[in-house]
């Protein structure tokens, strides 16, 4: 038998508690570190010429130590937004760690989106910690899922500018919000940015971000080559995933303006104190690491009505 716990019963503990993410993201960060976390790289299936958002992503991992082990399954596509359905979708299937029988699955969608921007946020209060001025590009689910989570990372935040092809549905209240005239204005005016758009192309150069110093990049292709070049510090999540994501990273490696031994992996990054409000920027690559779904699911198990779970054969 195999339970599954859908996006409702998701959604009710998540409501309950906004820093379950927050704890979950530390915890697989620490995991990472600790050197116990198997995951071979994500596998994309997307047809010939697809947009880059167009695809379906594996994400199977593993944590040492822990009966943890699983696999996320997302996939997502342009198109839905026309549909009236979210851009991307999601389910975590968690193993019995010995017999690796499918035990449980897990609505991913919230939880994706959730642990994606907890790990921005963390990331970037690392780079800029007195954060007041905070650029959004890309107000779908994410970009105001940031923006609800800001104040619990950056109580001091004052203005938040957001520039978007779609109109966001639903923000914080209590953070002065400007929609900015165009990408370029809200990019070099803020003190970080977060990228979280599905441009297809680069339109963002170094000279283009001002004097922001932490550039978060969640999404596709919005920052050039030289963007990143130019920046003091570089961090990835994850080296081998980031080289092998077609994006503009992997076009920066190729370039040769970065390379391995001169990027900082997210875990020791926020371990290193002398890396905190460093002079200069900040870029931050981030495409996400299952041990951190896994982990959140994990968390969200814990805590959910089990009598209001289905349990089906396999």
């Amino acid at each position: 038998m195999a339970t599954i716990v859908n996006s409702l019963l998701v959604d009710e503990v998540l409501d309950r508690d906004n820093g379950l993410g927050r704890g979950a993201v530390l915890e697989a960060l620490a995991y990472c570190r600790e050197g116990r976390v198997i995951a071979p790289i994500k596998q994309y299936l997307q047809l010939p010429q697809a947009h880059t958002a167009d695809r379906i992503i594996a994400m199977p991992v593993r944590i040492t130590g822990t009966p943890l082990v699983g696999m996320k399954w997302i996939g997502s596509a342009l198109a839905n937004r026309s549909l009236g359905l979210p851009r991307a979708s999601a389910v975590i299937i968690l193993n019995d760690p010995r017999t690796h029988v499918v035990e449980t699955i897990v609505s991913g969608a919230r939880i994706s989106c959730e642990r994606t921007a907890w790990a921005a946020l963390i990331a970037s209060e690392h780079a800029v910690p007195d954060a007041r001025r905070i650029g959004i590009l890309g107000m779908g689910r994410l970009g105001e899922t940031i923006v609800h989570l800001l104040k619990h990372v950056f109580p001091s935040v004052e203005r938040v500018s957001w520039f978007s092809r779609a109109s966001p549905q639903n923000l914080t209240a209590d953070i002065d919000t400007h929609r900015g005239a165009h990408a370029k204005e809200v990019a070099r005016d803020a003190d970080i940015v977060f990228a979280c758009s599905a441009a297809g192309s680069p339109y963002l150069d170094s000279v283009d971000l001002g004097a922001t110093r932490c550039v978060v990049s969640l999404s596709l292709m919005d920052f050039s080559v030289d963007a990143i070049r130019q920046s003091e510090v570089v961090v990835v999540d994850n080296w081998d995933a980031c080289v092998a994501s077609p994006k503009v990273f992997r076009d920066a490696v190729l370039a040769g303006a970065v390379d391995q031994a001169t990027t900082w992996d997210l875990p020791t990054y926020l371990a290193r104190d002398n890396l905190r409000n460093v002079a200069g920027r900040t870029f931050l690559n981030l495409v996400g690491m299952a041990v951190e779904d896994i982990v959140m699911a994990s968390h969200v198990l814990r805590l959910v009505d089990k009598d209001r779970c289905v349990d089906i054969p396999m």
